[in-house]
């Protein structure tokens, strides 16, 4: 088959022929290495990941569920073998896929003594191009084949996970999954965040304001109420307040919960803008907003004041008679994929104003 054909060159490993089976779980010695490399991908991919979810259903056995889309998934079983990572993982699903079985195979026959990040990696990498799945960002997080330096599990215990980075105080979480961890690392920032931008000369001048969607942190509702004087829209809100009562541009701001290393989402709830940058659905065309644009040291008022640039910039003005049902959360998230997908090809440069 072609597609393993590119894999399997694109690996350049040894080719060592090693059929996949599945063997019962078994109590063995798992290096702190591995288990520090285990507790590392429950942490990028948890329960809660909209494509590719694992769960450690024992000290050498992760089961995955990899989601192409509603209805349809595929689990992979991985069970460290004695010996790891000097023999191979062993791999196993019941899918009947004729690519899944290749990609396992293959998996298998280019087993080079690596970590368990790498063969994750070859696995995802392998799995969303053959299903035309959009990779998510954690896959570059895992280009060094192992667990991060500001990654590390307290030790003995396997469920107490210890994350510091430059960016962030340490944070320690003791007997929580790998999603309660994640949680309490964007929860922390957030609560900071939120702090900083409430206190901040921004709202304090008026440039806009802020406020929580149902006291949750994960939601924030931004109301842009300043832009430059000469610009259509800053005339534009005039009439609008004189038309509809009020005089802003309404934003919602949805962090993921593995941010601050994912972008938050963020789209115009009202009114409807006409150029600006402002798609269908309300998305906002920027490279900031994506996975390649995004870096954990943005701050969010940044971003807010970016935002505002950039409607100016794309000379945005109001649709006074438009239809508010055009704009949703549901069809803003579509129009930004499609989007996304379109300016990895085509690069990004000066997005289009349409």
């Amino acid at each position: 088959m072609q597609f393993l054909q590119e894999f399997q060159r694109n690996l350049n490993f040894m080719n060592l022929s090693s059929p996949v089976f599945l063997l019962s779980s078994r109590t063995m010695a798992v290096s702190e290495s591995v288990q520090d490399d285990m507790a590392y991908l429950l942490y990028l991919f948890p329960a809660s990941h909209p494509t590719f979810q694992i769960v450690k259903e024992s000290p050498t056995e992760l089961k995955c569920t990899f989601i192409i889309d509603e209805g349809e998934v595929i689990d992979v079983k991985v069970t460290l073998s004695d010996g790891f990572p000097e023999t191979p993982l062993i791999w196993y699903s019941s899918s009947d896929d004729l690519r899944v079985i290749e990609i396992l195979d293959c998996l298998v026959e280019t087993h080079d003594g690596s970590g368990i990040v790498r063969y994750f990696r070859r696995l995802l990498k392998a799995l969303y191009s053959v299903f035309d799945v959009v990779e998510p960002p954690q896959l570059e997080r895992m280009k060094d084949g192992k667990c991060p330096p500001w990654f590390t599990r307290k030790k003995p215990d396997d469920d107490i996970i210890d994350l510091t980075n430059s960016d962030d105080e340490k944070i320690v979480s003791t007997g929580k999954t790998s999603e309660s961890v994640q949680d309490t690392v964007a929860l922390k920032r957030l609560m900071k965040e939120f702090k900083a931008v409430s206190e901040s000369d921004s709202v304090k001048n008026g440039i806009f304001s802020v406020s929580l969607i149902g006291d949750c942190l994960f939601k924030w509702e931004v109301q842009l109420k300043k832009f430059y004087e000469g610009s259509r829209l800053a005339k534009d809100l005039i009439t609008l307040k004189e038309q509809q009562g009020y005089d802003y541009v309404l934003l919602n701001i949805i962090f993921p919960k593995a941010y601050p290393f994912d972008p938050p989402f963020v789209h115009v709830v009202k009114p409807i803008i006409n150029n600006g940058f402002v798609v269908s659905g309300g998305a906002i065309c920027m490279e900031l907003l994506t996975p390649g644009g995004w870096s954990s040291c943005y701050l969010v008022e940044s971003l807010i004041l970016q935002i505002a640039a950039t409607l100016v910039e794309g000379e945005a003005d109001i649709v006074f008679n438009g239809n508010l049902s055009n704009y949703s959360l549901r069809k803003a998230r579509a129009s930004f994929k499609m989007l996304d997908i379109l300016h990895r090809s085509n690069g990004w440069g000066q997005p289009n104003k349409s």
